[in-house]
């Protein structure tokens, strides 16, 4: 009796499940953003493309 109610406890139990949940999606987003701000990601990308566009409009406006 007292291991079938261990089981059944056991079973039930979804704490140390709602803790491995979540560090799956922390290891998700860490790799997400990783991939997104990495010296080759797009983020770094878009903003050497920005800079770059307003670098080229700033000296077309000085040299006229």
């Amino acid at each position: 009796m007292k291991l079938s109610n261990f089981i059944r406890k056991f079973v039930k139990n979804e704490t140390g499940v709602t803790a491995i949940e979540y560090a799956i999606l922390a290891a998700a987003s860490s790799a997400v953003i990783l991939v997104i701000f990495a010296p080759d990601g797009v983020v770094s990308h878009m903003f050497v493309n920005v800079f770059n566009s307003l670098s080229d409009r700033l000296v077309n406006v000085i040299n006229g």
